[in-house]
């Protein structure tokens, strides 16, 4: 009997996307003053991530018998998470002038115990998909991964927190050139109209990419910027450029990657829109500072 590999590689994929949740919920609970929110709340958010991050790795464990022998073993680190969430623990780095970073030690075991249960059932973590090369792939995971990056440039205090699409998209451009040294900034690439040329974020010649970056705080926010790309689609893309990430980053937690594919969904069904080219949307988690509304 075969491992049922495409089960395995989904709850696999979902825990990942899981404790990169929870290090930001945890993070945020930790800087709860600093960041304007209720601790109380901000506790029972946590704990929702927790136990949704506890339960996929569980299935995980449970998916084929070959994994037997971790399941004790993930049982035991799913009731210490539960039991001391916010643990720490100090971690060695290559960086002279801070040798040493905490980090959650409870994301750090079921990290750990995630990738040994990816490894018993043989899944190809690094697999191409959704039809992209595997720079492309890269690509996407410098995108999802954004949100994480300033957070751990905030824990190190190198910068404040974003408070608006201009710095996100900044910080992300500077992610993405540390891969890619031919990665353009904002300006740099234009996709001309009759009426008005279109200009990417951020462009990378060599993988044929753009990306978008669009923030939104609440549902209302998400539904205008879900319009506002839609409505760009039909004029992006050249030889040049044939694949574009749409980024939208949000500090509001019901704003998740489900949603935002049912939202689409329902705009382009609703306005029939097929892209000519590849567009891949991705919904990011990172704290943003809070915007004082005006008197």
């Amino acid at each position: 009997m075969t491992v049922n590999r495409t089960e395995a590689r989904r709850l696999y994929k979902l825990a990942l996307k899981h404790f990169a949740d929870l290090n930001l919920q945890l993070f945020k609970l930790s800087e709860a003053a600093e960041l304007n929110i209720d601790e109380a709340d901000q506790r029972h958010k946590m704990m929702i991530v927790l136990r949704s991050a506890t339960d996929t790795i569980q299935a995980l464990a449970r998916v084929d018998i070959i994994a037997q022998d971790l399941v004790n073993q993930v049982n035991v680190a799913v009731a210490e998470a539960m039991k001391e969430p916010t643990a720490l623990v100090s971690i060695p780095v290559a960086d002279p002038e801070y040798p040493e970073e905490e980090a959650y030690s409870h994301v750090l075991a079921l990290q750990e115990l995630a990738a040994r249960l990816a490894a018993i059932y043989g899944l190809d973590i690094e697999e191409k998909s959704h039809g992209l090369t595997s720079p492309q792939m890269q690509l996407l995971r410098i995108c999802e991964n954004i949100g994480g990056s300033i957070v751990y440039l905030l824990q190190k205090k190198v910068i404040q927190n974003p408070k608006s699409e201009h710095h996100v998209k900044h910080l992300l451009f500077a992610s993405v050139r540390a891969v890619f040294p031919d990665a353009l900034p904002d300006g740099s690439v234009a996709f001309p109209s009759s009426l008005k040329g279109h200009v990417p974020d951020l462009s990378v010649p060599i993988i044929k990419a753009c990306i978008e970056t669009k923030v939104a705080r609440s549902k209302t926010d998400l539904s205008t910027v879900v319009e506002g790309l839609l409505g760009d689609i039909s004029t992006y893309g050249s030889s040049a450029y044939t694949t574009f990430f749409a980024v939208i980053y949000t500090n509001d937690d019901t704003l998740t990657q489900d949603l935002l594919e049912e939202v689409l969904e329902e705009r382009k069904e609703r306005s029939g829109i097929n892209p000519k080219y590849n567009w891949k949307w991705i919904l990011v988690q990172g704290p943003l500072a809070l915007v004082k509304s005006k008197p």
